[in-house]
């Protein structure tokens, strides 16, 4: 039997930069009916006794489509625009991305200790040539209510960020730059006061959808050889900071990318924001990346639970982007 030894490391390591950004706020999703309207999918029936709804039916390739469901709502969204969906699969509200200061390959959770939707969308294309990332909180648990957008600039970033949350922060890594992740207060973001933004210098790894009752936020990154996983605290100054840098030997027998997918009529292969999922998750205090943004526990072969996962990353400088199946270790 192989041991895998893991190593934590205590660190104190802050960031190299901070700026404030100033929020757009929007005081409906739909902008008190204003916004222009994105309407499709709903449609809700039977099959097999479960219930069924069609979310966005445009788009055959690169769609990015996403899901988040909470409260009452199931948020939707594509590279075309965002929806909203009751849970009996009727239709309530939908905008194109541009209502939310535009941007592509969307992101969504429902973090279910604010109480509180968010996504983030990149526009590559804004007229300053920021390249900002706009992260995006609804005020309440009804995402038919206000929300705010922070775009924060990523000159240097490329496609392929990722985005997680603790109860206390929200974290974002993308590839591209010097400084390729940035945290924010989920409280200053709910609030819609303007917010702080805190840079590090690298990447620390893809944040995690953070479900358990702690302030923490945690983020995971793969290599060839170990998983590394860095947890982030708040100082009593209130600036985040590392904490502990924990890695262990994943010791995968397959790591490299999955092959291209060729897409029906065309002879053209999918591309990889199709065919790999972007989110990590925690839940309870086991990690993983689940497929199709689902997170759960599932019985193990010992018959105790545990957390598997598949997932791609390529955040870092070098990538080495894997596509892997492991038991992870407990934190």
């Amino acid at each position: 039997m192989i041991i895998a030894a893991i190593a934590i490391t205590q660190a104190n390591i802050n960031p190299v930069r901070t700026e404030v950004i100033t929020p757009i706020r929007n005081e409906t999703f739909n902008k008190s009916g204003k916004a222009q309207l994105r309407k499709q999918g709903g449609n809700p029936r039977t099959v097999l006794g479960h219930l069924i709804f069609d979310g966005s039916t445009d788009g055959n390739r690169q769609v990015d489509p996403q899901i988040a469901v909470g409260g009452n709502h199931v948020l939707e969204a594509t590279n075309h625009g965002l929806m909203i969906f009751d849970k009996t699969g009727k239709f309530v509200q939908g905008v194109p991305q541009s209502e939310f200061n535009g941007g592509i390959d969307p992101k969504l959770f429902f973090d279910p200790n604010n109480r509180v939707f968010g996504f983030d969308l990149w526009n590559p294309w804004d007229k300053e040539e920021l390249k900002p990332v706009n992260i995006s909180i609804s005020e309440t648990a009804n995402p038919t209510g206000a929300w705010n957008t922070y775009p924060v600039p990523a000159p240097k970033g490329v496609d392929g960020g990722g985005i997680g949350y603790s109860r206390k922060w929200v974290g974002y890594s993308f590839p591209g730059g010097d400084e390729r992740t940035f945290i924010l207060k989920m409280a200053e973001l709910k609030s819609g006061k303007p917010a702080t933004a805190y840079h590090f210098s690298g990447s620390l790894g893809h944040p995690v959808f953070t479900q358990d009752k702690t302030d923490d936020i945690y983020f995971v990154n793969l290599t060839d050889q170990e998983i590394q996983l860095t947890r982030v605290s708040e100082s009593s100054s209130g600036t985040p900071y590392i904490a502990s840098i924990t890695k262990k030997p994943h010791l995968f027998k397959n790591f490299g990318w999955p092959p291209g997918s060729p897409m029906k009529n065309t002879d053209k292969t999918t591309a990889s924001g199709d065919r790999n999922p972007k989110i990590s998750s925690s839940n309870p205090v086991r990690f993983g990346f689940p497929k199709l943004s689902i997170s759960t526990d599932v019985p193990a072969f010992n018959g105790t639970n545990s957390s598997w996962m598949a997932r791609e990353s390529n955040l870092a400088k070098s990538p080495t982007p894997p596509t892997a199946i492991s038991k992870l270790p407990s934190p």
